[in-house]
C-alpha cells in the first residue's frame, strides 16, 4: 500500500472537511478539523519523511473572498517541498504553469476537462500542450447516485453524466491527444541496464614453440600466466550505467539551437525526476545514477544527471550551489550566451537563473513564471 497525504486548504486554512459539505456560496463547509499550522508545515513534514505524490488542494473558487489566501498557502507548500507534491483545485491551461514553476510535480484536473456533463477533449488537448502528459493527473472524483458512481466537478458539487466505468478509464488512458510539439520524447519508467563486471579472457591457449636455425635447438617459450579478471568497482559500475542512459538521452535530442537542445535535455531529466522518489536517505540520492537508474532524486542528483547528459551532448557545464542545502542547477553556455538549465524543473534559458533571485520570470519563448 502506498500512502498519499493530502493538504486541503479552505479559506486560507489547512482543514479536513466533511465530504460533500463544501459550498461555494458563502465559502461554507462542515469541518472535522482545522489546523493551527500553515501548509508549509505539512509539506516539510512529508519531505522529512520522504513521502511523495501528496496532493495540495485549493477548495475555494477563484474570484471568491478567500481564494488568494488559499492560493498563497498552496504556493507556500509547493515551494517548501519542490517536486514532492501535486496540486489541484481550479487548475486550467492558463494557470497550470504557475503552479508547476512554484514546485508542483503534477497538476490535478477535473472540472476543466469535464464540462457540460461530458469529457471536453479540447480542454484536455490544451492542457497536454501546455504542461505535457507526464505532468498531468486526471482526477475522477465521484459520488453515488441511483446505485452508480458518477464523476463530480466544481469541488464535488456538480454531477456529470460520465459514469465511472472501466470503459471510461480505458478511453481516457488510450485517447490519442494531439500535441503541438513536434518531438516526441519517450522516457522509460525504469532503467535496468547493467554493465559487465569482468572482461572476457581467452582460455586454454596452446604452448608456443620457437625454432631457431641452424642449431636445430628447440626452445620452449613459457606460456604467460593467465591474467586476473579485471573487475569494475561498484561505483564504477554505477557511473557506467548512468553514462549509458545519459548517452541514450543525448542521442535522442533534436533541435536547431543550443537552447532547444539543452531545454529538451532538461525536460527529459525532469521527467525521470518526476517519476522518481524524493529522498535524502539513500547513498545515491545526490548522483546521476540515483536519478537515471535507481528511481530517486534531489535537486543535486537531477543537476548531476542533466550535467552528464550535457557532457554526452558535447557541452561543458558547471554545478551551481554544489554541496549546499539550497536549490541547484547547471550553468552552461548556449548559442554563445551564458545560460542555465534545471534538471528538476525541466526548464532552461539564457541569462541568470531566476531561482537565484526569485520574483517573476519570462523565458525566451514568452512563457511566464513565478519563482518563489
Amino acid at each position: 500500500m502506498r500512502f498519499r497525504p493530502c493538504i486541503d486548504i479552505h479559506n486560507g486554512k489547512v482543514k479536513q472537511i466533511v465530504g460533500g459539505s463544501l459550498k461555494d456560496q458563502g465559502n461554507q463547509a462542515s469541518e472535522n478539523f482545522v489546523s493551527e499550522q500553515d501548509a508549509s508545515y505539512y509539506a516539510q513534514l512529508y519531505e522529512e519523511q520522504g513521502i511523495t505524490g501528496g496532493h495540495v488542494i485549493l477548495l475555494n473558487k477563484e474570484g471568491t473572498e478567500f481564494y488568494e489566501e488559499t492560493k498563497r498557502q498552496a504556493l507556500l507548500a509547493l515551494s517548501t517541498y519542490p517536486g514532492g507534491l501535486q496540486v489541484g483545485g481550479g487548475i486550467d491551461a492558463e494557470n497550470a504553469c504557475e503552479f508547476l514553476t512554484a514546485g508542483a510535480s503534477h497538476v490535478i484536473v477535473t472540472s476543466y476537462v469535464f464540462r457540460d456533463g461530458h469529457v471536453f477533449y479540447e480542454n484536455l488537448d490544451k492542457l497536454v500542450t501546455t504542461v505535457g502528459k507526464q505532468r498531468l493527473t486526471l482526477d475522477l472524483s465521484c459520488r453515488k447516485r441511483d446505485g452508480k458512481y458518477y464523476i463530480v466537478t466544481d469541488r464535488w458539487q456538480k454531477f456529470t453524466d460520465e459514469e465511472v466505468t472501466e470503459e471510461l478509464t480505458e478511453e481516457l488512458t488510450e485517447e490519442e491527444i494531439t500535441e503541438e510539439t513536434t518531438d516526441e520524447i519517450t522516457v522509460p519508467e525504469e532503467t535496468t541496464t547493467w554493465m559487465p563486471a569482468v572482461q572476457e579472457i581467452t582460455e586454454n591457449e596452446e604452448n608456443l614453440w620457437i625454432w631457431e636455425e641452424p642449431e636445430e635447438v628447440t626452445e620452449e617459450v613459457t606460456q604467460p600466466a593467465e591474467p586476473e579478471p579485471v573487475t569494475m568497482s561498484e561505483q564504477d559500475q554505477k557511473n557506467a550505467q548512468a553514462r549509458e542512459v545519459a548517452q541514450q538521452i543525448a542521442d535522442s535530442i533534436t533541435g536547431n539551437s543550443d537552447l532547444e537542445k539543452v531545454r529538451q535535455a532538461a525536460q527529459i531529466v525532469a521527467e525521470y525526476s518526476w517519476n522518481a522518489v524524493y529522498t535524502t536517505e539513500d547513498p545515491d540520492y545526490q548522483t546521476a545514477y540515483g536519478v537515471l537508474c535507481k528511481g530517486m532524486y534531489t535537486c543535486a542528483g537531477s543537476t548531476r544527471a542533466l550535467g552528464l547528459v550535457l557532457e554526452c551532448m558535447g557541452y561543458s557545464w558547471s554545478h551551481v550551489n554544489e554541496n549546499q542545502w539550497s536549490h541547484q542547477w547547471c550553468s552552461v553556455v548556449m548559442d554563445g550566451q551564458q545560460g542555465w538549465a534545471d534538471g528538476m524543473g525541466g526548464i532552461a534559458d539564457y541569462g541568470e537563473c531566476p531561482f537565484a533571485t526569485g520574483g517573476t520570470y519570462v523565458d525566451s519563448d514568452g512563457q511566464w513564471y513565478i519563482i518563489p
